[in-house]
């Protein structure tokens, strides 16, 4: 016998393994938690192909193009540019650490 299903008969799993007795997340929370993640991802993409493939005063595209950091920074707003330097700085720093593939895919899976 299979048991009965329904949005509060069973307790809802969630990433932690945990599960929450009557908690049906809604599917637009559910969705927000995937953009966030998904973003994060892909923050955490262009952060190690600067690393590896990068060149300083420059910025390696998903495409294979070098677009030189001061053509990219004459061009963009303020918040543009700060995130762009904030990200300069964490690939300098993760250059000097070293950090290589594997220490990637583990940020990636926190």
């Amino acid at each position: 016998m299979t048991p009965p299903r329904g949005p509060h008969r069973h307790p809802a799993p969630f990433a932690d393994g945990t599960h929450a007795q009557g908690i049906d997340p809604k599917v637009d929370d559910q969705m927000k938690l995937l953009q966030n993640c998904w973003s994060e991802l892909l923050i955490l993409d262009h952060i190690y192909r600067q690393v590896v493939h990068g060149k300083e005063g420059s910025i390696f595209l998903v495409t294979g193009q070098q677009v030189d950091y001061s053509v990219i920074a004459s061009q963009a707003g303020a918040t543009l540019n700060n995130l762009m330097s904030h990200a300069q700085e964490l690939v300098a720093k993760l250059r000097s650490l070293q950090f290589d593939q594997r220490e990637f895919v583990c940020l990636k899976f926190l």
